[in-house]
């Protein structure tokens, strides 16, 4: 399952646009098995020459459970990486970061 942000791009010679930031992700079951893939990680900020853009943070992934959890796939919410730089003096602009991570929450049912 995917709830990715989406990658920044060039807005013109000197400006890279910032990547998206990652999705939400809700899991509900009474007995959870994760055998495949939860991402919701932040697009990769958008490259320039100049002013590179900022990668989006990364996403929420929620898992509830009345009873076990077992985990054998990956659970990511990285956040994107800064934009590259295409030749020239990227981040004159500005200083572009790479996004911060999300949040994995896991936890039982409130009664």
């Amino acid at each position: 399952m995917l709830a990715n942000g989406v990658d920044g791009t060039v807005n013109n010679p000197l400006a890279g646009s910032g990547g998206g930031s990652g999705g939400g992700i809700l899991v509900n079951g009474n007995n959870v098995l994760i055998s495949g893939t939860l991402l919701a990680e932040g697009g990769n900020g958008g490259p320039s020459s100049f002013a590179t853009g900022g990668g989006g943070g990364g996403g929420r992934i929620k898992i509830f459970r009345d009873n076990s959890i077992t985990n054998t796939g990956i659970i990511s919410v990285s956040g994107g990486l800064k934009g590259i730089n295409i030749g020239g003096t990227a981040d004159r602009g500005g200083a572009s970061v790479d996004g911060n991570n999300g949040v994995i929450f896991s936890g039982t049912y409130l009664s």
